[in-house]
């Protein structure tokens, strides 16, 4: 009996070859491109993440307030001159907190910066001089300025001792460029690039390496800093835009008086991450239920197409549940077929067609199909195929013959 059943399944798909080459078509189709765009969208939604988790992912950290050996200076040392962070005056903060921030889980990086604001004693003109340890260029880079900020000349390097870069702007104030020597406090640097960082939470005029930086600050300052122990200001870069509300109560937390100074760009950033996602499952799901409906309209209109051999095999004795058995099992055969064929289609066009490459998004991550997508996409099809021989078969089963006869 069990032998005649899948004989009589495999003979009706056999018999009606061009209907049952369409059907499983119509799943290899319906898989292969789901498959194929679920892919590509993943792929898309990771890429633009990684690019929207770096955006503002960055902030500095410092305390507000002129220093008191500042206020009681000498009528020599102007007071326009000092720290500065974001434009104001700004106190000296312990240097341990560096490493307290660095350690926190939401940051990926941080590093002590000096930024103090002279007088040049010829033309009384203010420029500022920020320090920084070129060892540590991944919160530098965001905050302060980066290799790619280049104009000309070459970008600092930890060696690098009694040199400086200028910011793009200051050079042509002053007439100056690589290769040419700026004094500072009476001392002279070789200017060896030209930078333009555009704008940054911790932009200077002169940048050079924190421990000249200390050096020249110490001959104007009237009292002495060592970056080992004071800073005026911590450059942050966080581990993603996600995650910058949370980094800025951590270091909040190591010391209420602490500032903290960002652009909003990164809540833009985050929402964005957050739209796409939802996008993507919405996406998803709409893809799904296409798949059950179009899969039950064309098991129906294939059933509706057999009523005459329906009719017949109800006439010769034929139950009700035998008839819905063996229109589910060639709809389950049917969508286990073409599921599986349209896995593999997919499996070919991700890896042969230039998907990544068209889709304009540049990624070092591989465009690869998820296997757990491509199962669920299988259990989808192999759903869609239950579904619509369950409810074709049971619109048809349950008629008499001769009513099944008479709407031939």
């Amino acid at each position: 009996m069990k032998n005649d059943f899948w004989e009589c399944v495999w003979r009706e798909l056999w018999r009606r070859k061009s209907h049952t080459v369409l059907h499983i078509l119509s799943y290899v189709l319906a898989i292969s491109v789901m498959l194929v765009l679920i892919t590509w969208l993943e792929f898309s939604k990771k890429a633009e993440d990684e690019i929207l988790a770096a955006t503002g992912t960055h902030f500095i950290v410092f305390s507000v307030g002129k220093l008191p050996c500042f206020s009681a200076a000498s009528l020599q040392f102007d007071p326009s001159e000092g720290f500065v962070a974001m434009g104001v005056d700004s106190k000296l903060i312990s240097a341990s907190y560096v490493e307290s921030v660095r350690k926190l889980s939401s940051v990926k990086d941080a590093s002590p910066y000096l930024l103090f604001r002279f007088k040049d004693e010829s033309d009384s003109h203010l420029f500022t001089v920020g320090g920084f340890d070129p060892s540590r260029p991944v919160s530098i880079n965001s905050t302060s300025c980066a290799p790619k900020d280049i104009v000309s000349g070459r970008f600092l390097s930890p060696e690098d001792k009694s040199v400086a870069m200028l910011e793009m702007d200051y050079a042509k104030l002053r007439g100056l460029k690589t290769g040419d020597d700026i004094s500072i406090e009476g001392v002279n640097f070789n200017i060896i690039g030209i930078v333009a960082p555009g704008i940054r939470p911790a932009k200077a005029d002169i940048y050079m390496n924190i421990s000249d930086a200390e050096w020249i600050i110490n001959r104007r300052a009237p009292c002495p800093v060592k970056y080992a122990e004071r800073v005026n200001i911590i450059l942050v870069e966080v581990k993603s835009a996600m995650m910058q509300n949370e980094a800025i109560k951590e270091v909040k937390a190591i010391d209420p008086e602490l500032g903290v100074s960002s652009f909003a760009c990164y809540r833009p950033a985050a929402k964005v991450i957050e739209i796409n996602a939802q996008a993507a499952w919405l996406f998803i799901i709409i893809i799904a239920i296409g798949l059950v409906v179009f899969s039950s309209q064309f098991q129906l209109s294939s059933v509706i197409e057999r009523q005459h051999d329906i009719g017949i095999l109800k006439a010769i004795g034929w139950s009700n549940s035998s008839i819905i058995k063996q229109i589910l099992t060639e709809s389950v055969m049917q969508s286990v077929i073409g599921g599986v064929l349209g896995c593999i289609a997919a499996v070919f066009i991700v890896y042969l067609a230039p998907i990544k490459e068209l889709s304009g998004l540049k990624s070092g991550m591989p465009m690869a199909i998820s296997p757990k997508i491509a199962v669920l996409l299988l259990g989808l099809s192999i759903t869609g195929g239950v579904i619509a021989g369950f409810f074709s078969a049971m619109r048809i089963s349950f008629r008499s013959p001769a009513e099944t006869l008479r709407r031939l």
